[in-house]
């Protein structure tokens, strides 16, 4: 089998002391110095800036990608400070597939059920944080409810101001969500949608929601679950812009801290697996079955001791050779990979394994914002799904594999001249 770059990487280290160097305590969650390295996948790009044409003669900036755990709360977490959101709008990437238009529409019809019925009625206020692309906002008010967003960075908030949007231009604080509250009022609903795991601070912007949040109101999180990452060896999503891998119990610990709690909690299929967690002040939660049989699946697997990652990050190991192995077996072979979508998670996977435009010609990507760009690191030029047809690659490899069903529909077409799908994760696995 192929090694990989830093196979010494795998290790983890099970004393749970200090991890010395730059990417060192303290646990943003907890502010401990029990930081145990998790798994270290090297020196990468930031994984959300694509690279422009007129960029291709610039070096890649390169971090190290080193993921810990703490050894107290179990927050799950990058090492070092997280990289800054870049200063340009998104596209409307998460629209584009049917499977995560409909994981929005549901989100906001729970939402809406919680500001007073599906169709939103009562004059409930609803405060949402990050825009990804206004797509909530822009279903909210599909369905008669409108929402005041918070943006921290400037120009998507431009961007939103722009489409009408009530926004507010910071980063949640405990001092900005009590001048919002002075100025309006405070949420009876907040909703944040992935963003969580963005934030360098985790510990202050909860505390912001706390203020923000009315007495007797509710607030919607969805994060990406950090139990099937462990389970399912998906360490794809580990990547620059998230300071933060989180399970459902390092959650609840840290809303403990600003006086809030869980009071319910589902999982979702959505990147991979999700948690929609609803919280409310600590005071008035009532932790439901739902959430309790969450809390105890993460328990059974071992989610909160070093064991569980230890091995882990043996399986992360073995993943990226075997993926290495992969892509050799096709170049000797003479026969020709092009990747399926260019989401940020897989500039993991590929970097990881040192993959070039030697290993896959291209990537094609449903979202025109992307076309003409090249992938950061292995320079792979990202192109319109009607490529495919034209080179006839003898594999197409689902890179958004969360997707793979909606995906090999869309393209059973390959089959006509004997292309076969890859999926990588969560485990390889090649389809006719």
């Amino acid at each position: 089998m192929a090694t990989v770059p830093d196979p010494s990487n795998a290790a983890i280290d099970a004393t749970a002391r200090p991890v010395a160097g730059p990417n060192a305590g303290p646990c943003r969650g907890c502010r401990s110095d029990a930081l145990a390295l998790v798994v270290d996948l090297g020196r990468q790009p930031p994984a959300e800036r694509f690279v422009r044409p007129e960029d291709l003669d610039r070096p890649d900036q390169l971090l190290d990608l080193r993921i810990l755990v703490c050894g107290v709360c179990w927050l799950v977490q990058l090492g070092g400070e997280p990289v800054p959101a870049g200063d340009e709008p998104g596209g409307l990437a998460f629209t584009v597939s049917p499977t995560m238009r409909a994981h929005v529409d549901g989100l906001v019809a729970d939402v809406l059920a919680q500001a007073g019925g599906p169709d939103g009625s009562g004059d409930r206020r609803i405060v949402e944080v990050a825009s990804h692309g206004n797509r909530l906002a822009e279903r909210f008010a599909a369905r008669g409810a409108a929402s005041v967003l918070i943006e921290s960075v400037p120009a998507y908030a431009a961007a939103a101001r722009a489409a009408g949007i009530a926004t507010v231009g910071a980063r949640l604080t405990p001092d900005v969500a009590a001048t919002i509250a002075a100025n309006t009022e405070p949420a009876d609903v907040f909703v944040d949608a992935f963003y969580l795991a963005h934030d360098p601070r985790p510990g202050e912007y909860l505390a912001g929601v706390a203020r923000l949040l009315a007495d007797d109101g509710m607030a919607v999180f969805e994060f990406d679950d950090v139990l099937p990452v462990l389970l399912e060896t998906q360490y794809d999503g580990f990547r620059h812009g998230h300071a933060s891998y989180l399970s459902l119990g390092a959650f609840e610990r840290q809303l403990r801290r600003v006086g809030l709690a869980v009071e319910d909690a589902v999982t979702t299929p959505a990147y991979g697996g999700s948690v929609r967690a609803f919280v409310r002040h600590a005071g008035r939660a009532r932790t439901t079955e739902r959430a309790a049989a969450i809390l105890a699946a993460e328990t059974d697997a071992g989610l909160e001791g070093l064991e569980a990652w230890r091995a882990f990050a043996g399986r992360v190991a073995t993943a990226r050779a075997a993926f290495r192995d992969f892509l050799d077996e096709r170049r000797r072979a003479g026969e020709r990979v092009v990747a399926y979508g260019a989401p940020s998670r897989g500039n993991t996977l590929l970097n990881s394994s040192a993959v070039t435009t030697e290993d896959i010609a291209f990537a094609v990507d449903r979202a025109p914002s992307k076309h003409g760009q090249f992938l950061p690191g292995s320079r792979i030029p990202i192109e319109p799904v009607e490529r495919i047809a034209d080179v006839r690659p003898d594999y197409l490899l689902i890179l958004t594999w969360d997707l793979r069903d909606e995906i090999v529909g869309q393209m059973a077409g390959i089959r006509a001249w004997g292309g076969r799908f890859a999926i990588p994760l969560p485990r390889l696995e090649v389809l006719d």
